[in-house]
């Protein structure tokens, strides 16, 4: 059975928000440099960096792998569901 992942507190509200551009992809407005910015964000705790941080770390220690092994493991996975995303959206729509 697959994990469940929960979470609790408060959400970082990011800086920049996207929305969906009818079947072009994802669009930014008003997105400066530093909005995904590891640097300038995560010294901050702004833009969803710490969330992301957290996630990478729960994945990591649970799968006894590196960091670095667990955010290339989502990056396959992330651009996997952006390419398919019929198979994958009963997964990621609420």
């Amino acid at each position: 059975m697959a994990a469940v992942i929960t979470s609790t507190g408060t959400w970082t509200v990011p800086d920049v928000k996207g929305r969906d551009v009818g079947g072009s992809g994802v669009e930014f407005k008003k997105s400066g440099d530093d909005d995904f910015s590891a640097r300038a964000s995560i010294p901050k705790g702004k833009n969803l960096f710490d969330e992301t941080q957290q996630f990478v770390g729960l994945m990591a220690g649970a799968l006894g792998v590196s960091a670095n092994v667990a955010i290339d493991t989502l990056l396959k996975i992330l651009a996997d569901m952006r390419r398919n995303p019929n198979l994958a959206e009963r997964y990621y729509q609420q």
